[in-house]
């Protein structure tokens, strides 16, 4: 597939979502869902609006208040991914397969390190990933705590990939 069907594809199932927002809400939903996926970490909303560069057509600051301002709920999204994005992709795989897939559930949680004592539902939470010798042990920091419930989906065309569907996000809050 050449880039302009790779983009139109992400795009039609980031549109599966948009009846959950206001109009101008839907479009900075689309806009920031395609600046995620075609950015390179680190995946901040600033690094996301310098990857969208002329399809960013409003401040930045708009694309920074659609976490914290725009009225949408988070396990809304979160059902609509489920029922209108992971599950006809796999219903679609099944079809096409002459044996049964193999789908799971991965539970995971992950931190975002965050500055300043006034932010929301921030603690001290261990990470995991930052450990070992170059850090000398433990690293415990001030951070957001993210669980992420995410479909694996292994397909017998790949049977030594596994594909994980993000499904379910929820903010751990202490």
């Amino acid at each position: 597939m050449d880039a302009p069907s790779l983009v139109s594809a992400w795009d039609a199932l980031v549109q599966q979502v948009c009846y959950l927002f206001t109009e101008p809400t839907a479009r900075t939903w689309r806009q920031i869902a395609l600046g995620w996926v075609l950015n390179r970490p680190p995946a901040t909303v600033t690094a996301i609006f310098r990857t969208l560069a002329d399809q960013a057509d409003r401040h930045w600051t708009v694309y920074q208040k659609f976490f914290y301002r725009a009225a949408w709920d988070l396990s809304d999204l979160c059902t609509a991914l489920l029922q209108r994005v992971i599950y006809p992709l796999l219903l679609e795989a099944a079809q096409g397969q002459a044996c049964q897939i193999i789908a799971d559930l991965a539970i995971d949680d992950t931190t975002a390190r965050r500055c300043g004592r006034h932010l929301a539902h921030a603690g001290w939470f261990k990470d995991a990933y930052a450990t070992g010798p170059s850090h000398r042990g433990t690293v415990i920091h001030w951070a957001n705590n993210w669980l992420v419930w995410a479909v694996t989906l292994q397909l017998a065309a790949w049977p030594l990939l596994s594909w994980a569907l993000p499904a379910i996000f929820v903010l751990y809050r202490k």
